[in-house]
């Protein structure tokens, strides 16, 4: 009787499509000798900003699309590589811009595999390149024209995954991934993503971040996947040293 009830468990179960959460990274390489392009579209809708007393304020709604096309690699057992590149519109009270995000090139080393009770370990390092516009922004456009960072980043990211079979038919998968970031320091020059205006000259010192994510992913059919991340984000203070310039109004900009 026991072994028929096994039985007739194992037959509900099903070996669902995973298409993975959006914000928490893999924790499989790619096989070596196979390539694979994932593609995203991005529509998001920003239409408010807390302040720094937390008090959420309203904002002229910014429309933004990001397309990122990663290409992955397999190289060898335990190694393969990445190259994400990515462009953005963005729109907001009538203006609107198109421009390239930054690029990233990604290594993955496979630590562990994934087994009946064991998860999958990856350890990936990431080299951002500044090749998004940052600087002599349109004075406006309300920096809606500015899309990278200007700095080249390095980020460790260790991610861990696991599917579970063993408590419902219905399979769910978890991953959760710690990542920590070291950026260069950029020039900027007049309107720029950190603020700036006219005839501002000088550098910005990049906070170092750290980054918790969680990915959940509970199967409904073999086709449809619940799934949520949850994220935790944490970034030192960033500095600036030199002339700051002047806004449109001749005020000093911050």
């Amino acid at each position: 009787a026991d072994a028929q009830a096994k039985f007739e468990t194992a037959k509900k179960m099903f070996n669902p499509w995973y298409g993975g959460p959006l914000l928490t990274p893999s924790p499989h390489n790619l096989p070596p000798g196979l390539f694979n392009t994932q593609p995203y579209l991005f529509f998001t809708w920003n239409y408010g900003h807390f302040t720094e007393a937390r008090k959420s304020e309203s904002i002229p709604t910014l429309f933004t699309v990001n397309t990122q096309i990663p290409l992955q690699i397999g190289l060898l057992k335990w190694l393969d590589c990445e190259v994400n590149i990515q462009g953005f519109y963005n729109h907001q009270s009538g203006k609107s811009s198109v421009n390239f995000g930054d690029t990233a090139f990604e290594l993955g080393f496979q630590l562990l595999r994934e087994k009946a009770y064991q998860p999958a370990l990856r350890l990936t390092v990431t080299e951002s390149f500044p090749t998004g516009k940052y600087q002599h922004l349109d004075a406006h456009k309300n920096g809606i024209d500015g899309v990278g960072k200007g700095a080249y980043s390095t980020i460790f990211t260790l991610a861990a995954g696991k599917v579970v079979w063993w408590l419902s038919t219905h399979p769910m998968a978890f991953r959760a991934s710690f990542s920590y970031t070291a950026s260069t320091s950029p020039t900027v020059k007049d309107f720029n993503v950190y603020g700036g205006g006219y005839e501002t000259d000088g550098t910005v010192k990049i906070g170092n971040s750290l980054a918790a994510d969680l990915g959940i992913e509970y199967s409904f059919t073999k086709y449809w996947v619940f799934a949520i991340d949850l994220v935790y984000n944490y970034q030192s203070q960033s500095t600036f040293s030199g002339h700051p310039g002047v806004n449109l109004n001749g005020t000093p900009a911050s």
